[in-house]
């Protein structure tokens, strides 16, 4: 039996080498035809921005190009100080007479107001009752007024009436204390006769209360004061003239009110108490009238305006945004109703320049002839080029592509 052979690893088989695809090495190869038109491609695309480019910088010199000069004149300012008048009979502005219209207003007020009062003054009475006079005797006791009555106490009070006692009689009589105060404020007592002292008629003439003496008083009150009413009265009266004058402000809206053309009337002021009186506090009723001048800020200002005006040469113009007013004082005739303002008055006038004349010598130019042009204009402080596009330092010829702007100090 022939032997086997017994492998126990399988021997490796060896691999053929993969020859490469022809169709990939193919694909990979690029034609010298397409080459070349890769090529031709890059340059044209570099010529046409080239081309776009130098089309688009021969239209910026070309077409497009412009250019502006600022001129700045020459100017000067102009001080005035001047006397205007405003008049309520005048009807628009005068600048012959240096005059404005003006109006005259008027406002009331009224009110009532409680003050305090501060004045002191001491409360007196005096105590009074009734005593009756005892005549123990065998004839008639007559008594005259004021007959004096002395208490156990002391205290001493006067009859106020005559009497007449019969004998072995008895007749009351009133009494008033001597004095104020609460201490005459007794209770019933015995009363002596100090004018029979020394006599024998002393103890058979006598008097007996028979109730408390009252009413009797001394203290401090507060009352209405004489200064009391006249300063409410003036605090009052200048209360009421400030709300009729911010009143009357308001109602002249728009027109401004001058404050020296004011004249206040007062037309009732009254306490409804007068002084003395034992009251903590009193009201004043009052009514005020305030009158005054007013005119319109436009009006003084469009005449500000035509006074500067009239100081310009022929050749000059006035820069109205300039024109500037104050008030230095002001003062009022309630005769006439008129105001007389004194103001001080400011503005700039500058020199006129002919801008198409200047144009047309430009036309054309390069920037340092420009500004040699624009120098032989003494009319002209300062001025200023701008070129578009920048590098081109040359006014083009078309006036259409120039613009000459004007411009005035404080632009």
């Amino acid at each position: 039996m022939p032997s086997k052979k017994l492998f126990d690893i399988a021997p490796p088989r060896t691999k053929r080498k993969e020859e490469p695809k022809q169709e990939s090495q193919k694909l990979r190869r690029v034609s010298p035809a397409r080459r070349r038109m890769r090529l031709s491609s890059k340059k044209l695309l570099w010529l046409s921005t080239g081309l776009f480019i130098v089309a688009l910088f021969f239209a910026l010199q070309t077409f497009l190009a412009s250019a502006k000069v600022s001129l700045e004149p020459v100017s000067r300012e102009v001080t005035l100080h001047e006397t205007i008048i405003a008049d309520p009979d005048l009807g628009v502005v005068s600048p012959d007479i240096k005059a404005i219209p003006g109006t005259m207003k008027e406002q009331e007020k009224s009110g009532t107001k409680f003050f305090a009062a501060t004045g002191k003054q001491t409360q007196e009475t005096k105590a009074t009752g009734t005593i009756r006079v005892y005549n123990n005797q065998a004839k008639t006791q007559i008594l005259v007024t004021t007959t004096r009555f002395i208490s156990e106490e002391g205290k001493l009070f006067r009859s106020t009436s005559r009497i007449t006692v019969a004998p072995n009689g008895y007749t009351d009589v009133g009494v008033v204390a001597a004095e104020a105060g609460v201490e005459y404020n007794i209770g019933t007592s015995n009363f002596s006769l100090p004018g029979l002292l020394g006599s024998t008629l002393y103890t058979v003439v006598y008097g007996k209360s028979f109730s408390a003496m009252q009413g009797g008083l001394k203290s401090e009150v507060t009352v209405v004061s004489e200064d009391d009413i006249r300063e409410a009265k003036e605090a009052y009266t200048a209360e009421l003239v400030s709300t009729a004058k911010e009143e009357l402000k308001s109602a002249t809206k728009p027109l401004t009110l001058l404050e020296e053309s004011v004249r206040e009337e007062v037309v009732k002021m009254s306490s409804s108490v007068e002084k003395g009186a034992g009251v903590s506090q009193f009201n004043v009723t009052g009514t005020v009238k305030v009158r005054g001048l007013a005119f319109s800020e436009d009006d003084l200002r469009s005449l500000a305006k035509e006074l500067v005006a009239l100081t310009k040469e022929s050749k000059e113009l006035l820069d109205e945004r300039t024109v500037e007013v104050t008030r230095d004082s002001a003062s009022f005739s309630a005769s006439t109703q008129k105001a007389a303002l004194e103001l001080a008055i400011s503005g700039n006038v500058y020199h006129t320049i002919d801008r198409g004349e200047v144009a047309l010598k430009l036309l054309g130019k390069n920037k340092a002839s420009a500004q040699q042009q624009l120098l032989d204009y003494p009319e002209i402080e300062r001025f200023e080029f701008s070129f578009f596009p920048f590098w081109k330092q040359t006014i083009p010829q078309a006036s259409s592509r120039l613009e000459i702007e004007l411009v005035l100090p404080g632009d």
